[in-house]
């Protein structure tokens, strides 16, 4: 996704455009590199000889290490799937769809049309099971009364505040505006969207009790104290 952090020391608004049309296109062209090597019959091939080999179907979107029984896909790589286009699997034909910290990069009309696919190309049973940065989180820590945590938080953005300091306002701008990021949700959002597109269940669960254990070992591994903070996990059943 755009990464968007440049875009927060715009002078002005030209200044802004620019940074964010150079972000725009340097994104685009590695879509594009990605789609060129492994997408068209290479990507249907792929998503066919896992379908065809797997049982139980789970796919992980935005995929930066790999999970043994799962279609991995990142956009700029192996398998690359847009989730602001048409789902490329049949209908009713997977069982789980996890990504962590994708949903953020997309406008919510697009979030709203994401889930939409889910909801398609779900079993009866399956669920979608999306974490994400969340309001809640954020301004629970950064507001709360726990230092340590708060300051754990505000490391992890400390280095794009170019004023001399770092104050929870600039982290909060931070999330909301950079990487590339365009909508933050929180689990009212998550479940009352999840309930309008058409799911049977819709609701927030702990990061670690994902009903997954190799996904909960996943994120032992490989999640820091930070993103276990600021994070939320979304649950969609069909």
């Amino acid at each position: 996704m755009m990464d968007g952090r440049n875009e927060l020391d715009a002078r002005n608004e030209l200044d802004f455009l620019w940074r964010h049309f150079r972000s725009f296109v340097h994104f685009r062209l590695l879509v594009a590199k990605g789609w060129l090597l492994h997408g068209h019959l290479v990507r249907a091939r792929r998503i066919r000889a896992y379908l065809d080999s797997h049982p139980v179907r789970k796919v992980h979107l935005g995929s930066t290490y790999p999970l043994k029984g799962f279609l991995n896909s990142q956009i700029t790589d192996a398998v690359p799937i847009d989730i602001n286009r048409r789902l490329p699997f049949p209908d009713n034909s997977l069982d789980l769809i996890y990504n962590s910290h994708v949903v953020e990069h997309i406008h919510r009309r697009q979030f709203h049309a994401f889930l939409k696919e889910c909801l398609r190309v779900l079993r009866p049973g399956g669920k979608a099971i999306l974490s994400t940065p969340s309001i809640r989180n954020l301004v629970g820590v950064l507001y709360g009364a726990d230092d340590k945590a708060r300051q754990v938080l505000l490391d992890r953005t400390r280095m794009h505040s170019s004023e001399g300091f770092h104050s929870i306002g600039q982290h909060l701008n931070i999330v909301m505006r950079a990487y590339g990021h365009r909508w933050l949700y929180d689990s009212e959002y998550a479940s009352k969207t999840g309930e309008l597109i058409g799911f049977s269940k819709s609701y927030a669960i702990d990061n670690l009790a994902i009903p997954d254990p190799q996904l909960v070992e996943y994120l032992k591994l490989r999640k820091s104290p930070g993103w276990f903070l600021e994070t939320e996990t979304f649950v969609f059943e069909k």
